[in-house]
């Protein structure tokens, strides 16, 4: 990967991560079949014998006497006396936490902590919710972490950083991931920003990091998934494997470590090429798709947790309705005749949308049209939903029984070909 080429600015060598140094990823192995074994949740990391000596990986048992489960911290305001301090100096902390698995923080507010929350190497299946961070004086000097992360399986969710001077999120050294940043704000003047010497496996879904600088070689863009180079005492690759999905931000930093890669999907700000700290070499960007346009659906997280869990379970973190439901069979679709606009050169009409259902069905409604023709394309569409366009129901819902609303389509058709497709309601969001 090149960093055993990094150089302190006196030219000496530095340390990435140092031979025999061992990546530990925190399973449970789920089952056993010959030589097949399947784990409680993915590894997110690239396992190659070609680069790893001894060739591959080790699957050891171990025991953890001393961690703690089912243990959280809920409902509490922290403020701490309104100082700037330095990096080096004592400072007033807000939560550490470390030896816990299956725990959670929620409802909690810290206000002028330094360095608030660290989720520890030994911390597995943690879920941070609506935990906010703000900050009533400027900081000055080395920015210090609000959230910094070296476990793995967590989950932040509706957190925020507020203030200026401090690093709203970082992850450390050898995080295994994966792991969610989920509808994160930030007001500071940095952002999202692996911090060194190799994490994988986060995403970063729907964040809003509005005051972020074109600050690519010091990573304090709104995302910098990145090589850090020789920062630090020599930090290097900070991130792979990481997806960035639906993020708002001025500026994104997102690069291509070898061997792995990083996402960038739906972003709106301006992408930026940058160059390795202390060598000068142009780092090659990661892959960028959709940059300037969300794309569908709005959360990666939640469509997954839909697939794999259910409604129910996005329900209980606070996102209820935002499972699609397929209603082919409670709601009827019906498209009147297509009528030419030499105004705004569609082909204009409209669908009819009928709840033939016994239960009310909740907002928002979406109409997807499948199988259109070629050349045949929805000119106001919505959204897209696996390479189909979609339409909202006007007022979104929700339609009692035997209830009907009307959603209109314009269509562009240079060929002037037969305007048919299939549609197909859903319920919640695409």
């Amino acid at each position: 990967m090149g960093m055993d080429l990094l150089k302190a600015g006196d030219g000496s060598p530095q340390t990435w991560i140092g031979p025999g140094t061992i990546v530990q990823t925190d399973r449970m192995i789920a089952a056993i079949n010959g030589n097949e074994v399947t784990l409680d949740a993915p590894l997110a990391d690239s396992f190659d014998s070609v680069y790893l000596d001894p060739p591959g990986g080790s699957l050891s048992a171990y025991t953890f006497a001393g961690r703690i489960s089912q243990i959280g911290v809920e409902h509490l305001s922290v403020v701490a006396p309104a100082v700037n301090v330095d990096i080096n100096l004592p400072q007033f902390l807000g939560l550490s936490m470390s030896a816990a698995m299956d725990a959670w923080v929620a409802d909690v507010l810290f206000q002028d902590t330094q360095n608030t929350v660290t989720i520890g190497g030994t911390v597995k299946r943690v879920t941070l919710d609506n935990v906010h961070v703000s900050h009533t004086v400027v900081h000055t000097g080395d920015r210090m972490t609000d959230f910094g992360l070296s476990g793995t399986q967590a989950l932040f969710n509706k957190c925020s950083s507020d203030g200026d001077g401090e690093w709203p999120f970082v992850t450390q050294s050898r995080v295994s991931g994966p792991s969610v940043v989920l509808n994160f704000t930030s007001t500071q003047k940095a952002g999202i920003g692996p911090h060194q010497r190799w994490a994988v496996g986060l995403l970063t879904d729907n964040a809003t990091l509005p005051n972020a600088p074109a600050n690519s070689n010091g990573g304090a863009t709104g995302i910098s998934y990145s090589d850090r180079g020789n920062h630090g005492s020599g930090q290097g690759w900070a991130m792979g494997w990481g997806v960035v999905w639906n993020v708002t931000t001025p500026f994104f930093v997102v690069q291509e470590p070898p061997g792995a890669h990083n996402w960038c999907i739906g972003c709106i700000g301006k992408q930026l090429t940058a160059t390795e700290a202390g060598s000068g070499v142009t780092v090659p960007n990661g892959i960028y798709e959709s940059i300037g346009v969300k794309v569908t659906p709005n959360s990666l997280y939640l469509a997954q947790l839909c697939d794999r869990l259910g409604s129910a379970a996005v329900a209980n973190i606070g996102y209820p309705g935002a499972c699609a439901a397929d209603l082919s069979n409670r709601v009827g679709v019906i498209a009147t005749g297509f009528v030419f606009s030499r105004v705004t050169g569609t082909f204009n009409g409209t669908l009819s949308v009928n709840n033939t259902g016994e239960q009310t069905v909740s907002s928002p409604i979406e109409i997807v049209l499948a199988n259109l023709p070629a050349g045949v394309t929805l000119a106001n569409a919505t959204g897209s939903s696996n390479g189909n366009p979609f339409i909202a129901v006007a007022g979104g819902g929700p339609l009692a029984p035997g209830q009907s609303a009307t959603v209109n389509v314009q269509f562009r058709n240079p060929a002037n070909a037969s305007i048919t497709f299939t549609p197909t309601a859903f319920s919640g969001s695409l």
